[in-house]
């Protein structure tokens, strides 16, 4: 995540690298649907972030994706 900035809704978005999201999720042996279910998004916005047709995501999906601290992201399937 690079940067945090706010879309026109006044909502906080953060740049993301949709090729690193790809390796990371198939690493660790993810499917799109796990990750979608985990953030709360769609599999074809899952699908969007990889392939960069979204380069900027929402920074609350991007917390979810990233924190395995909580044990709601990916990083920490078992919870």
């Amino acid at each position: 995540m690079d940067s945090t900035k706010p879309l026109a809704g006044g909502v906080p978005m953060v740049n993301i690298d949709g090729a690193r999201i790809r390796r990371l999720r198939e690493e660790k042996g993810l499917t799109q649907l796990y990750v979608a279910t985990v953030v709360g998004v769609t599999t074809d916005t899952i699908s969007r972030w990889e392939n960069r047709r979204y380069p900027n995501i929402k920074k609350e999906n991007a917390l979810k994706l990233a924190d395995p601290q909580t044990g709601r992201g990916p990083g920490n399937p078992g919870g």
